[in-house]
């Protein structure tokens, strides 16, 4: 989970003056109960072959497709993609059990992102590329994808599932989030989203069931403030880039 720099910290203090900010009562993060499992197996952990520490959250939006951060596809040294072959993708993993996993074959990052000691900051465009699209070798057939939202314009309520690095076997439910539409690339989270929720999916109720409107991508280090956490706006016209050709 990557932190915020000073730079954000003012930028998102700014943001939750000018706005609403998300409200509510205080978010709570607990595992997933046995009821829900089947609801959100197509969110899944995402890691790297040879690295025991890797640990990020992804949502199955298509059969052979994998939204998630870019952070988590990217060397964090030299801002290169990792070598798509060594990521894995693992649906619905709890406690040893999962609906099903996959080897990537391809990864596209957004363009803009920029990660590695050669990485020019601040710029809040890098945080807006934050976001990853992997393409998965087999396709998991046996797995429902997620819809994407038409638009992304939440402003309240919202379900944010993620794995955890101090809890890897089973889906964290951030029970309580709350959303703000901070501007147009970010969604301000009440929860404070922590290592291994990287990636993890926004969902907003519809009238027509869940649907992905976010991407976790960074905790704000703000304890005392409404906004927490910070997601990456996500609805078919942001992703379309990401998806073609993939």
């Amino acid at each position: 989970m990557r932190q915020i720099t000073r730079f954000y910290r003012l930028w998102l203090a700014a943001a939750a003056l000018l706005g609403a900010g998300p409200s509510g009562a205080l978010a709570q993060n607990w595992p997933i109960s046995e009821s829900a499992r089947e609801e959100w197996q197509a969110v899944g952990r995402v890691t790297l072959e040879g690295n025991a520490r890797s640990l990020c959250t992804g949502t199955l939006i298509a059969p052979d497709t994998v939204v998630t951060a870019a952070h988590c596809v990217t060397n964090g040294e030299t801002g290169e993609p990792v070598p798509f072959y060594k990521l894995n993708f693992v649906a619905g993993w709890h406690d040893g059990e999962h609906a099903g996993g996959a080897v990537a074959s391809f990864v596209r990052v957004r363009d803009g992102f920029a990660e590695g000691a050669g990485a020019t900051r601040p710029k809040l465009a890098q945080f807006a590329a934050d976001l990853a699209v992997i393409t998965l070798k087999t396709p998991l057939l046996g797995v429902v994808p997620m819809p994407v939202a038409a638009q992304s314009e939440p402003q309240g309520p919202v379900t944010v599932l993620g794995y955890q690095q101090q809890r890897r076997e089973v889906l964290t439910d951030y029970i309580g989030c709350q959303s703000t539409a901070m501007d147009p690339d970010f969604l301000g989270l009440s929860c404070a989203v922590v290592s291994g929720t990287s990636g993890g999916p926004v969902f907003e109720k519809t009238a027509e069931g869940w649907a992905l409107v976010g991407v976790v991508v960074a905790n704000t280090g703000q304890s005392d403030s409404a906004i927490k956490g910070l997601a990456v706006r996500v609805d078919q016209t942001r992703l379309a880039p990401l998806l073609q050709g993939s």
